[in-house]
């Protein structure tokens, strides 16, 4: 099964200092795209008595419908929380969102709008999971996924804490990472292409112990699409269905001197002359990808290189 290329098309991340009431509006650094899915997730508290501030509902003015959000932190009331928000297959337009709190005093909120493309269009998250901490652990984590239904997925984790400097776990790049201080909740706020069906498990580290701390975890799918191939045309007087043993070397999405080359061999010509057909690319590739290519075998080369397409099967 072939995946599109899922993928952050554009995070907005950002910090609301206390004091803010219960609704706070984000809107995106630019326009989203028909038929993306956005993620609204972040972590807070009211600064002024440390009091949980949890998440009731999102909407916004291009009249998406937003899922019930999930909130996470320890039983006591005076604890961070963690939250996620998620509205699939939106409209086309830079939407303006209102989300409301559960308390109106001085709510601080650290979060990140996501807008995802390539996503399914329905029921496209995979797994959500949750986790809290103690104080003296220094560690927040998730609970596992457990197995994840398809190889190509995205990943967006949160933790939120108290009196906490963040270190950044290895493999995601960071959204927000966001120390606590007197007005603003501590939140860290990370994304991850996935490649597997391994369970996951979201854990972020921080210097301090004395704190309580939220984590909270997506698994977003990539939409599936029709098989690709890379396709170069070749000098057909040359080249036939008669040339074998054809290796071949392809840079996707940059030059020779800025990629590292695909590799591929034991390739053939195509019944059409000069039609040069790779199969099997890989998960990553797309419609709209730009290919270089350099092929050979034990009696011709073709150019130094040669520019292809990415086209369905």
């Amino acid at each position: 099964m072939a995946f599109l290329a899922i993928a952050a098309r554009q995070v907005k991340a950002e910090t609301k200092a206390s004091p803010q009431t219960d609704t706070i509006t984000i809107t995106p650094s630019s326009a989203v795209a028909a038929g993306s899915t956005l993620v609204l997730i972040g972590g807070a508290t009211d600064a002024g008595t440390g009091q949980t501030v949890l998440l009731n509902s999102v909407s916004d003015t291009s009249a998406n419908t937003w899922g019930s959000p999930t909130n996470v932190r320890l039983s006591s009331s005076y604890n961070p929380n963690a939250f996620l928000a998620i509205a699939e297959n939106v409209a086309a337009g830079t939407p303006t969102l209102t989300a409301t709190f559960n308390r109106n005093t001085s709510n601080s909120v650290t979060w990140a709008l996501f807008e995802v493309e390539k996503v399914l269009s329905s029921s496209g998250a995979d797994k959500t999971v949750t986790g809290t901490s103690t104080a003296s652990t220094g560690t927040v984590s998730t609970s596992a996924t457990g197995a994840l239904t398809q190889t190509d997925n995205l990943v967006i984790l949160c933790a939120s804490a108290y009196t906490v400097t963040w270190n950044n776990p290895a493999g995601y790049t960071v959204a927000i990472n966001n120390s606590h201080q007197a007005t603003k909740v501590g939140t860290w706020i990370g994304y991850k292409n996935v490649t597997a069906t391994d369970s996951l498990t979201g854990t972020v580290t921080f210097d301090a112990t004395a704190v309580q701390a939220s984590a909270i975890m997506v698994v977003l799918k990539a939409a599936t699409g029709s098989a690709l191939q890379y396709k170069f045309q070749l000098n057909s007087a040359a080249f036939t269905s008669a040339d074998t043993g054809i290796t071949g070397y392809v840079w996707r999405n940059g030059n020779p001197d800025e990629v590292l080359a695909e590799k591929y061999t034991s390739l053939a010509g195509d019944a059409t002359a000069g039609d040069l057909i790779v199969t099997g690319v890989p998960s990553g590739a797309a419609l709209g990808d730009t290919i270089l290519g350099s092929f050979y075998n034990g009696t011709d080369g073709s150019r130094p290189f040669v520019s292809g397409a990415v086209e369905e099967v």
